[in-house]
């Protein structure tokens, strides 16, 4: 046996749980929801409603595809951020944007 096996386990690993922080219409929004977490540094995962053996008759039935889930202690500042996400509206492209060759220093005045 080892020293960390024989070590009391630290209530914070193990009283931790998951929760719901958005319900999802299909899998890449959830990846995508899932990554914009995690690169706000919010642990993130996504979990289905869906058996595998029936299809798309559980979602039809719940009328979602399945939930982002955190950490209980990231749930409120995960669910601001993806308020905030959902909230953002693209900015409209700039005239340098549509420079097909890139060079913005030898466009005509």
């Amino acid at each position: 046996m080892s020293e960390h096996d024989e070590r009391e386990p630290d209530p914070s690993e193990t009283d931790e749980r998951l929760v719901s922080v958005r319900r999802v219409d299909d899998e890449a929004t959830g990846l995508m929801l899932a990554e914009f977490l995690r690169d706000q540094g919010i642990e993130a995962t996504i979990h289905t409603v869906r058996m595998p053996w029936m299809g798309g008759v559980e979602q039809m039935h719940r009328g979602f595809w399945g939930h982002v889930e955190v950490l209980e202690k990231d749930a409120a500042r995960a669910r601001s951020l993806l308020e905030d996400f959902a909230a953002a509206r693209p900015e409209a492209p700039s005239p340098e944007d549509d420079d097909p060759g890139g060079d913005v220093l030898e466009k005509k005045k």
